[in-house]
């Protein structure tokens, strides 16, 4: 066990530099003041948005809600934010809190969200074609009449999620049972 442990910090701390930026990229992160956390009714473009952190604020000026976005789509802190109607094809969000998430009626096909956190989220006639699941959390998220065909759920945790009128042909990893 001591090897395994030494092994890895020398791993860690031998990193080359360019795998050590690749962390994250951002040297700063740009400060983004908006009425409303509808990124499209706000102006924001999620394929084009990078280093940022979006604040939300309420009528008195205070911040009611914050998200933020790395180098990549990677990782995403977007809890509570509202993508209704985004373009995400071939985006990663992987390992992203999409918790509280409005995504309806998103374009989000050939897309990864490993691991990434859906409770809660509404993704309603969302196009979710061939998009890749591998132990998501979709507890208690709404998927109602969402586009699954070819997606990949293997190991997604799957509690209480409303499945009504969802297309699931050709699912990998989900029994209906």
């Amino acid at each position: 066990m001591k090897r395994i442990v030494l092994l890895l910090m020398i791993v860690l701390f031998t990193l080359p530099a360019q795998a050590q930026d690749f962390i994250d990229a951002c040297e700063t992160y740009e400060v983004i003041e908006v009425k409303t956390p509808n990124f499209e009714d706000a102006g924001l473009d999620i394929r084009t948005l990078r280093c940022a952190t979006v604040h939300v604020l309420n009528d008195d000026g205070l911040v009611v809600d914050v998200f933020v976005i790395a180098e990549s789509t990677l990782g995403s802190y977007l809890r509570g934010a509202d993508l209704t109607g985004q373009d995400l094809t071939n985006l990663d969000f992987s390992f992203a809190n999409l918790r509280d998430t409005l995504l309806n009626e998103v374009s989000a096909g050939l897309v990864m969200f490993v691991d990434t956190d859906f409770t809660r989220a509404v993704l309603d006639e969302a196009d979710l074609s061939f998009a890749y699941f591998n132990f998501a959390t979709l507890n208690d998220a709404s998927l109602v009449n969402a586009n699954l065909e070819g997606a990949e759920l293997s190991e997604a945790a799957m509690r209480s999620t409303n499945l009504d009128g969802a297309n699931l042909e050709n699912v990998i990893g989900y029994d209906s049972e």
